[in-house]
């Protein structure tokens, strides 16, 4: 329960801190601004702060996403945690994905594609540690703001096991600054 509070105080100050920041300036952009390759260029990488229910972290998570650019397309990547809690076996899933959002610029709205991996660390029913790691690609849509504020994700998830593929869906919303 002490794990579980914790990670609630965390996700509620970092939304806090993500709120307290300025939102994006537009820096730079196309000379033709109604043209469909229409590319926004900021004056830092843009970043979000996102809970997450299912997707790489497969229950509920809080994730940090952010762009490798400043633009607020092309390559970044998110890490995240989420308190792992059972009935017999108590721990914790980090996940660390890179990603890629292609899409309409102007609009805020974007394919994502990614890769994952999540680590799982929990006490099994003899009291002993483990921990499990897991490989998952991400396919779904973003709507990000280009001024920041309020985003959205929803997508699929492909878990690679060593007998089978699991699609897992997700759905997160958080703010982008």
């Amino acid at each position: 329960m002490k794990k579980l509070i914790l990670a609630l105080l965390i996700a509620t100050t970092s939304c806090s801190i993500a709120l307290a920041q300025d939102t994006i300036r537009l820096k730079n952009a196309n000379k033709n601004p109604k043209s469909e390759r229409y590319k926004v260029v900021t004056d830092r990488p843009p970043q979000a702060i996102l809970a997450e229910l299912g997707g790489a972290s497969i229950t509920i998570a809080v994730n940090y996403d952010r762009r490798f650019n400043k633009r607020t397309d092309g390559f970044g990547f998110r890490i995240g945690i989420s308190p792992l809690v059972a009935e017999y076996n108590n721990g914790f899933m980090y996940n660390l994905g890179i990603n890629h959002l292609e899409g309409n610029n102007k609009k805020g709205r974007f394919l994502e594609s990614g890769i994952n991996i999540t680590t799982i660390n929990f006490r099994n029913f003899r009291n002993n540690s483990q921990s499990e790691t897991l490989l998952s690609f991400t396919f779904g849509y973003r709507s990000q703001p280009v001024m920041g504020g309020f985003c959205f994700r929803a997508g699929l998830n492909l878990f690679f096991t060593s007998d089978e593929i699991v699609p897992w869906p997700y759905l997160s919303f958080g703010f982008n600054f």
